[in-house]
């Protein structure tokens, strides 16, 4: 096989199809906690608490899901089959924006069981299966970044169009709850259907190439697998700057800017074309992180992103100014997601380097674990501290420590953590020795 059908034009897009039906779920779903609040009639705080118990929870399931996808030996591959969890994933979500008219507490838990079934089953599945997927799929580790970029850009391009044409939805059709269900059928439906053709057209290869040594491949037993995860010290510190960036993302929640601050949701898809700045970075990241390695590229997108939250400070009313900070503020976590299945795949060899194991389906489930327990913590809080300023999503106006505390949550709090997304990546060093590592392994199978 020719490198430039596992590496060209063609195949980059066909793998970036789930990606694109992924970001586009992603940016409904980010509209949950306001109907949960305004269109359920329920309190931000135990809104904000059930998501982050659920999340908690949630996170400890990609260790299930990781093993699986370790263990799974099939003629479509071991990652491949997981795909079709994007059906199920694309359901759940349409159930979540549908809730019956209930009481509070029924209501409480129907939100429970729905946001569970969102993350802890399918989206578990979906997010776990990405790396090893990528891991499998390319013939070279260092492709990795050049697919990722691609498949980021035109993912982000996706979730931008969906950044603009949801609000704009919400603002005609998420009126009501009826509408709310409505506008789920017609965004999960035609994402879902592009999300499957990865899994009609692409394959895996490596597990039928000698890509990798003879003792890699052994995966050895679940609980092995899992200690080999925690011995990996770059996956986990890796873990927890997607930690941070989920935080940072669903603390400093711009619909409430939008609607209380400004005046309209509408406003929402203006701001979200401050992705262009995302793009641009994704674009020259294989070249940059060539020269310079992607950690410290991640780092210097994260220094922009806090300094882009502050620039929101100089006239909170401003949308110019207001434009402006969320050009240079989403800098600071969208690159660290779109690039996770590339230095996921960078921990795995280092992983078949230093332990003799790749484990491919659990090291692939940091992505899951950081997102849920990272979204849990973010909008756990976000709940927490905007019902002890006194927001009340019943209210037509908001008292003036609900508006303050807004604008603390969408400044200050995601400028910090990104300063210290900034520290983590300096301690990053990986990849200075993957030049190294990769020759190692190379050898090893050559002699396997």
């Amino acid at each position: 096989m020719k490198q430039t059908k596992r590496n060209g034009l063609k195949f980059k897009a066909l793998f970036s199809s789930k990606m694109i039906a992924t970001c586009v779920l992603t940016v409904l779903m980010g509209y949950v906690t306001v109907y949960a609040t305004d269109y359920m009639g329920l309190s931000a705080a135990s809104v904000g608490i059930a998501f982050m118990i659920s999340k908690i929870f949630d996170g400890f399931t990609d260790f299930a899901a990781g093993m699986l996808i370790d263990k799974t030996k099939t003629k479509l591959g071991q990652a491949r089959p997981y795909e079709l969890a994007l059906i199920g994933y694309g359901a759940a979500v349409i159930f979540l924006f549908s809730a019956p008219n209930l009481s509070d507490h029924a209501g409480l838990v129907y939100l429970f069981i729905m946001y569970t079934m969102v993350n802890s089953v399918f989206s578990t599945l979906v997010s776990c299966n990405e790396a090893p997927y990528l891991s499998n799929a390319v013939e070279k580790s260092e492709d990795c970044v050049s697919v990722t970029s691609f498949g980021s850009i035109i993912s982000l391009i996706a979730t931008m169009i969906a950044a603009i044409v949801i609000p704009q939805l919400i603002s005609t059709m998420g009126t009501t709850k009826e509408g709310w269900s409505k506008l789920s059928f017609i965004i999960v439906i035609p994402s879902v259907l592009v999300g499957l053709i990865r899994f009609l057209t692409i394959k895996e290869i490596r597990t039928t190439t000698q890509n990798t040594s003879m003792k890699a491949e052994q995966t050895g037993s679940s609980l092995e697998n899992i200690k080999y995860f925690f011995k990996n010290k770059y996956i986990l510190l890796f873990g927890l700057i997607l930690l941070l960036s989920n935080i940072c993302s669903n603390i400093s929640n711009m619909n409430y800017y939008c609607i209380y601050i400004l005046g309209d949701i509408g406003y929402a898809s203006i701001f979200s074309l401050g992705v262009f700045s995302v793009i641009f970075a994704l674009v020259a990241m294989p070249k940059m992180s060539e020269k310079f390695g992607t950690m410290k590229v991640l780092m210097a997108c994260a220094i922009i992103g806090a300094v882009g939250y502050l620039i929101k400070l100089l006239d909170i009313t401003s949308i110019p100014i207001g434009f402006v900070s969320a050009f240079l503020s989403n800098l600071g976590f969208y690159p660290i997601w779109f690039m996770a299945s590339a230095v996921i795949v960078d921990t795995m060899d280092y992983g078949e380097w230093k332990f003799g194991k790749r484990t491919p389906g659990i090291l692939g489930c940091a992505t899951g674990i950081a997102s849920k327990i990272g979204t849990a913590v973010g909008t756990g809080l976000l709940g927490v501290m905007m019902t002890a300023a006194g927001y009340d999503g019943l209210l037509e106006v908001q008292p003036q420590s609900a508006i303050n505390m807004i604008v603390i949550l969408t400044t200050i709090v995601p400028c910090v953590i990104c300063a210290v997304i900034v520290v983590l990546c300096k301690v990053y060093d990986l990849d200075k020795k993957l030049p190294m590592i990769r020759k190692d392994l190379a050898k090893k199978a050559e002699e396997a």
